[in-house]
């Protein structure tokens, strides 16, 4: 059903990403002590590592991690065992970031400031990894603010604040540029499109035709509207942009659900627990998210975010 509901709108995919500022490390002095990171993940868990982040005198700064093509095609043995141990301390944080979402017996705002906080941590660095990373992180926290948004004892007006952070820290379309750059990739999207259009309309196109791309790798026709298969790690552990892309429209669409939900809390109604009363409110408190289509994902429909919503709370 999911599949279907992806095809209908693949085509009236546009962007609502706003224009992020990246710089290569912070302003103040920080350390990239893989051997910390690696202690503080592995014997304290990831609220430790996040303190460690956060730090105000010599806080964990985060390293550009390539992917796994890059890494093997590097000749040099000490610059290869660099690359290898970012990789590897990635690869422990987004197995930390998945068990968050889906091991989270009780939701917590902490495990969601904790999420937030590794997202924009990662973008810090341009990197194929810290893409992957921060897009995992993202959809985590997206994924648990749903859980709370069905408690009706918490606080509409805290929600609301870590869904704004949620939807702003995000990569520019010069960010998905210079990664796949790196790569020694690229992605060609139309002149009259970048000369024409905003940031936000120029990362929609670079995501939808990474997409393309991938399905006409594959032979397919849908332009990937069914997705590709594979999960975060799946697409840490090997390269896949494409694959990559087709996550972010997932969470992008899980973030439309989100914030139709949350208007509807904030307008001072509860979320049904019944399908047809679930649309019904959806239609009449939400109509205005539902049907805005200058953004990545699109419109949806009130069933839509009624599978989205059941997704989300089968998770707990």
């Amino acid at each position: 059903m999911m599949a279907r509901m992806w095809k209908r709108r693949t085509t009236l995919v546009v962007a609502t990403f706003a224009s992020f500022s990246y710089v290569t490390g912070m302003a103040c002095a920080g350390t990239t002590n893989l051997d910390s990171a690696f202690t503080l993940l592995q014997g304290k868990g990831l609220r430790a590592a996040v303190e460690a982040i956060n730090a105000k005198t010599n806080p964990l700064l985060p390293p550009a991690i390539l992917s796994n093509k890059l890494c093997e095609n590097i000749k040099d043995a000490e610059e290869k065992r660099k690359v290898q141990k970012h990789r590897e301390l990635g690869l422990a944080l987004l197995q930390e970031i998945t068990s968050a979402k889906t091991n989270a017996a009780s939701v917590r705002f902490s495990t969601v400031d904790d999420m937030l906080t590794i997202q924009s941590w990662c973008f810090r660095e341009k990197g194929y990894g810290n893409l992957v990373l921060a897009y995992a992180a993202q959809d985590t926290a997206s994924r648990l603010l749903l859980r709370l948004l069905a408690d009706p004892a918490n606080d509409v007006k805290e929600i609301r604040s870590r869904v704004s952070i949620c939807l702003r820290d995000v990569p520019s379309s010069d960010y998905w540029t210079c990664m796949l750059k790196q790569e020694n990739d690229s992605v060609e999207i139309s002149t009259d499109k970048e000369q024409n259009s905003g940031d936000y309309l120029k990362l929609a196109a670079l995501i939808m035709e990474l997409n393309n791309r991938k399905a006409k790798e594959l032979g397919r026709n849908d332009g990937g509207s069914g997705g590709f298969g594979g999960d975060h790690e799946m697409c840490y552990q090997e390269y896949n942009p494409a694959q990559v892309g087709h996550l972010v429209l997932h969470t992008a669409i899980q973030n439309i659900a989100l914030e139709a939900c949350l208007v509807v809390r904030e307008k001072g109604k509860a979320i049904p627990t019944e399908q047809e009363a679930f649309v019904s409110v959806l239609r009449q408190e939400a109509s205005s998210i539902l049907k805005k289509r200058d953004r990545i994902g699109g419109w949806l429909t009130a069933r839509h975010v009624w599978i989205i919503w059941n997704e989300a709370l089968l998770d707990r």
